[in-house]
């Protein structure tokens, strides 16, 4: 870890958040259904109604939320574990040569020694009989750093957040095991605003359903 990436976290050690995620990585044999909570810099928060992502490849009907956070060696070992499909991008994804041949410049508010990964939470989620399940759909809940309800506007990168995620382990009907992670929720902990290079700041709406999460 760099001093910068050293900084964001130590400035964290002392925040009760952090003993949950410290007995989370101690716990070894996980429940169906495990709480988990990750501290550091974000990009991409695409978590409110007016800014969650409507289109691509492998965008669901009706949308999807998203954000990237940057982790430590020790978080990004955790998360690897629960999926082997989650891989940390680094400077080098994120440089990646553009269609005419040029380096991508890093977005601001990128942090070079940490490893970045995105969580998602669809915007509708339906269940085998086609009905909506709505407290796993819809925006993820978003709290200030005192816990209640952000009012803030969109959240810019380079912002500290507490991300918190629903872990799911079950077995497919093969009867293999699978984990699959959820954004439930995101506390803005120090908060960068978002303005896109040549507009005017647009302030986001909020979609919060409890007033404050139970971090």
């Amino acid at each position: 870890m760099g001093e910068q990436a050293d900084y964001i976290i130590d400035s964290y050690l002392s925040n009760p958040d952090y003993e949950l995620i410290k007995a989370y990585r101690r716990k070894r044999n996980m429940a169906k259904n495990t709480t988990a909570y990750l501290v550091g810099p974000v990009l991409y928060a695409n978590i409110f109604e007016k800014n969650k992502i409507t289109k691509g490849d492998y965008c669901p009907e009706g949308g999807l939320f998203q954000i990237s956070i940057g982790l430590d060696d020790n978080d990004s070992e955790m998360v690897e574990g629960w999926n082997h499909l989650y891989k940390g991008k680094g400077k080098k994804h994120f440089t990646k040569k553009d269609k005419n041949g040029n380096p991508r410049p890093l977005p601001e508010g990128f942090v070079d020694d940490v490893l970045y990964y995105t969580f998602k939470r669809d915007a509708v989620v339906l269940n085998k009989e086609g009905e909506e399940i709505e407290e796993w759909g819809g925006a993820p809940e978003v709290v200030g750093a005192d816990g209640t309800e952000w009012d803030g506007g969109f959240v810019g990168n380079g912002s500290i957040c507490t991300l918190k995620l629903n872990v799911f382990e079950g077995k497919n009907g093969e009867g293999k095991p699978f984990t699959k992670v959820r954004l439930d929720g995101v506390r803005v902990e120090k908060h960068v605003p978002y303005e896109p290079a040549g507009e005017e700041t647009e302030e986001g709406e909020v979609i919060n359903k409890s007033g404050g999460l139970p971090f």
